[in-house]
């Protein structure tokens, strides 16, 4: 965070919070997900990422813990929709209404990150052979009633 300085505003931990949610929660927003939806709400969440670089409120230990929980929530965000925009098709519970199918060839794993850059890499999956599972024999309590 930025050098805090005694005249600079400080941002409300509440307010950011209650902007990440108003991105992440709505099932409008989130079920069927579009690239300019995914945009719109990145660059939603950019905007309050700008406002968490300011001056956070340091009066109490709990001010602290928020200032910090804000900006954390707000990363997280980031990184969800950024990551979301960069995969390109519909897989499991991304459902993406511009493009619909599952594309076989996009056979990898996303890895996010960055802070004030944000950036995608992508992890193949080889066609290795699979490896048996390892058996093992599971015990399960049982309670006996009296």
């Amino acid at each position: 965070m930025r050098s805090q300085s005694p005249t600079s505003k400080t941002f409300d931990s509440q307010a950011i919070v209650r902007g990440v949610q108003a991105q992440m929660f709505p099932l409008e927003k989130n079920y069927l997900r579009s690239e300019q939806g995914l945009l719109d709400s990145l660059a939603k969440l950019e905007t309050l990422w700008q406002q968490v670089q300011e001056n956070p409120k340091q009066d109490t230990v709990r001010d602290v813990e928020f200032s910090r929980r804000a900006a954390a929530l707000t990363a997280v965000a980031r990184w969800a929709y950024f990551s979301a925009l960069h995969r390109k098709e519909t897989r499991s519970e991304h459902i993406r209404i511009d493009y619909p199918e599952t594309d076989p060839n996009q056979r990898y794993y996303q890895a996010t990150g960055g802070l004030d850059k944000l950036w995608v890499r992508r992890d193949w999956i080889t066609d290795a052979p699979a490896t048996p599972p390892i058996q093992t024999t599971q015990i399960i309590p049982t309670v006996s009633k009296l």
